[in-house]
């Protein structure tokens, strides 16, 4: 697992890693301001970035987010997350009398996701402790915007592709729980690590789009297919850098 959060940190786009840098230099100098009038506020909030690992049914995606978190009393505790995964991969399942696959490839450059996570935990240790242990439970909200969807044609042995649609927009709630272990390395500075699940149980509310695959020969169309996109289980780990305030 290291190997490959190394091997996609490595490969991830230079913009990618531009504003990931930049964004923890900015969280840094907020954290050192935040040491000085700290007490005035209580410390009952926490904000930061996230780094978000996550295997999309086999299609593994990373993501640099953020993550707000709001505590009740010193056990029980809400967190808001937003992520956005751009050049998403995204898998088929189903299908007609054909069983080709010609469009993955595509959408890894025409899809993304954005994750809207609204979640509550309980710190399961001695409040006051520098490590947490905190199950947590809550919903995420998953809008895939797709930028076109292709139709496929083959005629006289020539596959061309065409634009169906454009700027398709679908969006899923979905429920998400986990695991979520964090230490505080200083007064107000804490790191995370969180294990976490995701899954749509009814297969009707899963379709995100439907594609066609149309064979044509001398005597025009002879056979077609159409693929089903569908919301994939999900299984992911984040590792976290907050500053409370």
């Amino acid at each position: 697992m290291k190997q490959q959060i190394s091997n996609v940190i490595k490969n991830s786009n230079p913009k990618h890693k531009k504003m990931f840098y930049f964004i923890t230099t900015l969280l840094l100098i907020v954290c050192s301001c935040f040491l000085s009038i700290h007490k005035l506020y209580g410390q009952k909030n926490e904000f930061g970035i996230v780094y978000t690992y996550t295997d999309y049914n086999y299609n593994e995606m990373s993501d640099l987010g953020i993550r707000y978190l709001r505590y009740f009393n010193p056990r029980l505790s809400a967190s808001l997350s937003f992520d956005n995964q751009k050049n998403a991969s995204i898998s088929s399942s189903g299908g007609g009398y054909f069983s080709f696959t010609f469009f993955e490839n595509i959408y890894q450059n025409y899809a993304s996701i954005s994750n809207f996570d609204l979640c509550l935990q309980y710190n399961c240790l001695k409040p006051g402790n520098r490590l947490s242990l905190n199950p947590f439970l809550g919903i995420s909200n998953q809008l895939y915007i797709v930028n076109y969807i292709p139709l496929a044609e083959f005629r006289d042995n020539t596959l061309t592709y065409y634009k169906e649609v454009r700027d398709y927009r679908s969006s899923f709630v979905m429920p998400k729980f986990g695991l979520n272990v964090s230490y505080r390395i200083y007064s107000l500075l804490k790191i995370g690590v969180e294990l976490y699940y995701k899954s749509l149980y009814n297969a009707t509310d899963k379709r995100i789009f439907t594609e066609k695959i149309n064979w044509y020969n001398n005597q025009g169309l002879y056979a077609n297919n159409t693929k089903t996109y569908n919301v994939p289980n999900q299984f992911g780990i984040s590792f976290s850098l907050l500053v409370q305030f």
